[in-house]
C-alpha cells in the first residue's frame, strides 16, 4: 500500500455521505472528571489577571498550589528571553496563559498553556473560568465530590443515601 492508496481510505471513511462515517470532532468532548476538576478549580478563589484585547480576554492563572501572581511576574512572562532551561522553566510553569473569547457562546475554543490542555485541548482551567465568569454552568454529579478530593472510579450514582434526611 502506498501513501496515496492510504489516504484515499482514510478520506472515504470520513466522507459524510457514507453510511456508517466516521465523525470528526471540531470541539473537545467534556467529560465528568473535567467538570469535577474546573468546579474545583473554580471555588479555589486563586487570584487571575486579566488583560483585556479586542475580541478575547487573556487570562494569566497561578500554577499549582499558589493563589496568587504579581504583575511582575506577568510581565517577566510576556517579554523574557532565556539563556537557561531552568530560567524558563521556573517562569513559564508558574503561570497559565488562557485566552477567552468575549462572546460567551465560543468559550469551547479558548486556549491555555498548561500541559493537560496541550494534550487534550482541554483543561480544568478553560472550564473553571467559564464556571466563574458564568458562561456555563456545571452538571450537578461534578459538584458531588469535595474539594480537593478525586472522584472514585466507575459510574456516579444517582440514587441518595438511605436513612439521611434530603
Amino acid at each position: 500500500m502506498t501513501y496515496t492508496d492510504d489516504s484515499i481510505t482514510t478520506s472515504k471513511e470520513r466522507s459524510p455521505s457514507r453510511v456508517n462515517a466516521k465523525k470528526f470532532e471540531h470541539q473537545p468532548t467534556l467529560t465528568l472528571s473535567y467538570w469535577t476538576d474546573g468546579y474545583n478549580w473554580a471555588k479555589q478563589n486563586k487570584e487571575v489577571i486579566s488583560i483585556p484585547q479586542s475580541d478575547k480576554i487573556i487570562y494569566y492563572l497561578p500554577a499549582g498550589e499558589e493563589t496568587t501572581i504579581s504583575e511582575k511576574e506577568v510581565k517577566r512572562y510576556d517579554n523574557c528571553r532565556f539563556n537557561l532551561f531552568d530560567t524558563y522553566k521556573s517562569v513559564y510553569f508558574k503561570i497559565w496563559c488562557l485566552c477567552l473569547s468575549n462572546n460567551p457562546e465560543e468559550w469551547r475554543t479558548a486556549t491555555c498553556t498548561c500541559p493537560s490542555f496541550l494534550k487534550s485541548y482541554v483543561c480544568k482551567h478553560i472550564v473553571g473560568m467559564c464556571i466563574r465568569l458564568k458562561y456555563c454552568k456545571p452538571p450537578p454529579e461534578a459538584k458531588n465530590v469535595a474539594i480537593g478530593t478525586k472522584r472514585k472510579r466507575g459510574r456516579p450514582s444517582k440514587a441518595r443515601k438511605a436513612l439521611l434526611l434530603q
